[in-house]
């Protein structure tokens, strides 16, 4: 390839919107993958120690998020090296990168769309705007957490990246916070059922997913348990790759679908 043919292939990758590049130009995205890997990995440092900081506090941002954005950043030049020296090789079906964010400024990117994003509109039939009870307050009080009123009760739905690692059942540090916060409301209002639903994408075998989802909601179930919450008020599903609520065809709409819906209604 020549400097001319491989400057212009580099101008592309980077002026293309991430879903079309990912649609349509899978080694040109590899490519662009590799090239920001190398010459801006640097940025996992302070995206880990943002990111930590804003899930665990300034302490934890400042001695765990510099840990982990160190080794991220490792692993990201290494990664980037390999993507751009086999950028003529595309990548097969299904595959994810091996970091998220994909690209290193994504930690920034999310941030501000988060920041910038308007408030979800209530479903048509709430347009209302009925007073909220004491109980959507304090869960609308929860870090990340997404509220919809139904007309048999609440659902609460946590997208997956809060609670897990990817493939991971295992609750992170900032899943227990959320769920410690949750385990108290529900205390609160012990008139409640609750049913606890697993999802996840469609990346993998069905039966794979399957199992993860369970083991997810699963262990929801026990810490909130282990918390006081009486163990006959749950109900535990996993649902794996089904009732998808986005499309598992680009990386927005799989991070949509791995989540985990707590279902509250009155018994």
């Amino acid at each position: 390839m020549s400097k001319r043919k491989l400057v212009l292939a580099l101008v592309a990758v980077l002026a293309l919107p991430p879903a079309a590049a990912a649609e349509e130009y899978t080694s040109a995205r590899k490519f662009g993958r590799g090239v920001a890997g190398i010459l801006a990995g640097f940025l996992e440092i302070p995206g880990n120690m943002v990111q930590e900081t804003r899930e665990n506090g300034v302490v934890e941002g400042v001695t765990i998020g510099l840990a982990l954005g160190l080794g991220k950043f490792v692993t990201r030049e290494l990664v980037g090296v390999y993507e751009f020296l086999t950028a003529p090789f595309e990548v097969p079906d299904g595959f994810e990168p091996v970091l998220q964010p994909e690209y290193p400024w994504g930690y920034f990117e999310s941030q501000r769309s988060a920041e910038a994003a308007p408030a979800p509109r209530p479903p048509a039939a709430q347009h209302r705007a009925p007073t909220l009870s004491a109980q959507e307050r304090e869960l609308a009080a929860i870090d990340g957490a997404l509220l919809e009123r139904r007309r048999d009760g609440l659902v609460v739905t946590f997208p997956g990246e809060l609670l897990f690692s990817p493939g991971s059942a295992s609750l992170s540090r900032g899943a227990k916070q959320r769920l410690f916060l949750l385990g108290e409301s529900l205390q609160r209002h012990p008139e409640t059922h609750v049913t606890v639903r697993g999802f996840t994408d469609a990346t993998g075998s069905p039966a794979t997913n399957l199992s993860l989802s369970t083991r997810r909601a699963q262990n929801v179930q026990r810490f909130l348990v282990a918390q006081g919450v009486d163990p006959n008020r749950f109900t535990v599903q996993g649902f794996g790759q089904s009732n998808p609520v986005a499309s598992n065809d680009t990386a927005a709409g799989r991070a949509r679908n791995r989540r985990v819906e707590i279902h509250l209604r009155r018994r």
